[in-house]
């Protein structure tokens, strides 16, 4: 099966030694979605605009890891309340098509906390540009 991650589980990322046993098969995007930062975590919501992209990576990952998956993501199958839903995506990979797994955030966003790249990676660095400080700090109150 397969999986796509966009935020805390892709290389590099805090929660990316839950995949230390998938095979990554590249970075890829899937479209009519939107990317939020959520604060520590990015959120997923689905979009009508096919020019709205997010970035992730694709992994083909065991059944048996999904469970683990899952409860890191707060999503508990028929659970209404559930933190993320996982839903399938298609993902675009240079001419290749694959339908995979992914989680959707399962709560209110605020437009104004979209992250316009659809590159989680680029969250820290966008900020400080929009608002002239040194990457990776706020600016002080004033």
């Amino acid at each position: 099966m397969y999986l796509f991650v966009y935020g805390t589980l892709m290389n590099g990322e805090r929660a990316h030694f839950m995949l230390a046993k998938a095979m990554f098969l590249g970075s890829v995007h899937v479209r009519n979605c939107k990317l939020y930062n959520m604060g520590s975590f990015p959120g997923l919501k689905a979009s009508k605009d096919p020019f709205n992209q997010v970035k992730g990576e694709l992994y083909r990952i065991s059944p048996d890891m999904l469970p683990h998956l899952d409860g890191y993501e707060g999503y508990r199958d028929g659970d209404e309340g559930s933190l993320y839903i996982r839903d399938s995506v298609t993902c675009f990979q240079e001419g290749k098509v694959t339908e995979a797994e992914t989680y959707f955030i399962n709560r209110q966003v605020d437009e104004d906390t979209v992250i316009k790249t659809g590159d989680w990676r680029t969250r820290g660095k966008l900020y400080a540009r929009e608002v002239g400080t040194k990457e990776g700090t706020r600016p002080e109150a004033g």
